[in-house]
């Protein structure tokens, strides 16, 4: 956090001090170079790797409907149109790889294929496990294949080829599979210590690059639709974008077209999650975007950006 006061600024609790006739962009400056160059104690600690529940952020770093900040998050929220389609779009900036998190709707233990059994909404979840932006997961429980893992904890390990993976890492950053096998999904997770594996897709950007979408990839490849993508842009940064659809000014975008969009802002990996009803995004515990229906949908998990100033929730 960074405030002025007369010939100073206090920046994560460090004073810095420039002379009275130093200009604006000198000060600007000064400040930037302060920044660089705090000790990391300066950071919060990472939070656990945990599927418990975290508390809430600090109410008074939401500075707006579409704005938090605090010296660990940053999230900034637009809306854009793009193709005739109306498109969410939440920035996201974190300290820790840690504050990339999955949950869940229940003890992964209980969750079954095809059912609504002890699941939760997106907005229920988000707010239930203290997060600050959400979307929806892979909703993994509604079918009974893919290598599914969160926050450490391998759910399910049963192949599939016919879903693309993305691997996250502890250092926040993703592996994208596409169609993988076996042999290529274990040497990731035996050169990286990772935390989440997701199995939907497609990977629409992977290394800069867009991705040639194969022809039978399911989820209606060609369909307009209402869509659910997250795409990291750099070093702990990421950008999640929720594409409203099935409405009458808003029919969706395509897959391809979800790929090309992606690319535009800038993401270096970019994957796709469970769309069309369960498409979702939540801020401030207030969900952002439109329903294809009158009801939010029951759903086994979600991915959430949380302040490092959180703690795990006590009973």
């Amino acid at each position: 956090m960074l405030a002025y006061a007369g010939n100073s600024a206090i920046m994560n609790g460090y004073v810095i001090l420039w002379k009275e006739d130093d200009d604006e962009m000198l000060k600007r400056w000064i400040c930037l170079l302060a920044a660089l160059l705090l000790p990391a104690a300066a950071c919060a600690d990472a939070l656990p790797i945990t599927l418990e529940p975290l508390t809430p952020p600090p109410e008074e770093n939401y500075l707006s409907d579409t704005q938090y900040e605090d010296e660990t998050l940053s999230v900034r929220l637009e809306t854009i149109e793009y193709e005739g389609a109306t498109c969410h779009v939440a920035w996201v900036t974190i300290a820790d790889p840690s504050q990339l998190r999955t949950a869940v709707s229940t003890d992964p233990a209980k969750l079954r294929r095809q059912t609504t059994s002890g699941q939760h909404t997106t907005s229920y979840m988000a707010e239930a496990n203290g997060a600050v932006v959400a979307i929806n997961g892979d909703w993994f429980s509604d079918r009974n294949k893919g290598y599914i893992m969160r926050m450490g904890t391998v759910i399910r390990n049963v192949h599939t080829d016919m879903r693309d993976d993305c691997l996250i890492d502890s250092e926040g950053n993703f592996h994208l599979i596409i169609s993988p096998t076996e042999e290529e999904r274990q040497a990731v997770l035996d050169q990286y210590t990772i935390w989440n594996v997701l199995s939907f897709g497609p990977a629409y950007v992977v290394d800069g690059e867009l991705v040639e979408i194969r022809k039978d990839y399911p989820f209606r490849r060609n369909g307009q639709a209402p869509r659910t993508v997250i795409g990291q842009t750099g070093e702990l940064s990421y950008v999640m974008v929720v594409v409203d659809g099935r409405l009458n000014d808003s029919p969706g975008l395509t897959q391809p077209e979800v790929g090309e969009l992606m690319l535009s802002l800038g993401c270096q990996q970019a994957f796709g999650l469970d769309g069309g009803g369960t498409s979702t995004l939540t801020f401030h515990n207030e969900r952002v975007n439109q329903l294809t229906g009158k009801y939010e949908r029951k759903i086994s998990d979600i991915i959430y950006f949380a302040s490092g100033l959180s703690t795990v929730r006590e009973e």
